[in-house]
């Protein structure tokens, strides 16, 4: 239970396994996708798995373990009669807030990135992969499914704020070019990721 409970979400483990592919049949790591190619295995891929795990729970704890501290400095104002309101109270708790979860995407950044630190003491086998390489892998991972929602979830907010405005007329009508442009860009995306797609096979 307690693994389940601190372990990071299936997007965050898909963006660090991510980093390990087979390229002309050898498995290999690259950090985030494009660095230098390292050759690895599938058992030391898994032991670096479980590291990150063990690593993002770490941080995790941490990071609830500072915001309990954080809201631990209100209980004395409380005590003392002082109400916790206003701007004085709010902007620097909320900043305070605002550091802790920035520390915590700052160590799971870093996590992510560990394996290079162990990779790193061997020679690469390939050189890391050019900007324009790095942008046609990275949308050969994207699905046309996942474009496709984007026009739909334009559509979603439409269908929203027609309860608070006419939608069809007036300045209301300028609420459709959120999915018209959902629509422009996922089109742009599928062609990119289409020639992206023929570019790699």
């Amino acid at each position: 239970m307690f693994e389940k409970l601190f372990k990071p979400s299936g997007t965050l483990l898909e963006v660090f396994e991510r980093q390990f592919e087979e390229e002309n049949g050898t498995l290999v790591y690259r950090r985030y996708g494009k660095g230098a190619a390292y050759r690895t295995t599938d058992t030391h891929k898994d032991e670096l798995v479980s590291n990150y795990i063990r690593e993002y729970r770490k941080n995790y704890i941490l990071t609830i373990i500072l915001s309990l501290l954080a809201f631990g400095c209100v209980i004395p104002l409380i005590i003392v009669g002082v109400r916790p309101e206003g701007a004085s109270f709010s902007i620097p708790f909320g900043a305070l807030f605002v550091l802790i979860v920035a520390w915590f995407t700052w160590a799971n950044h870093r996590a992510v990135a560990r394996p290079e630190q162990v990779f790193s003491r061997n020679a690469p086998i390939s050189s890391a992969l050019s900007p324009e390489e790095a942008r046609y892998r990275k949308l050969s991972q994207i699905s046309y499914g996942s474009l496709a929602l984007a026009p739909l979830f334009g559509l979603l907010m439409v269908f929203t704020m027609s309860d608070k405005f006419d939608v069809w007329s007036g300045y209301g009508r300028a609420i459709w070019l959120v999915p018209i442009g959902f629509a422009l860009l996922s089109a742009v995306q599928a062609l990119r990721k289409y020639k992206a797609d023929h570019r790699l096979t």
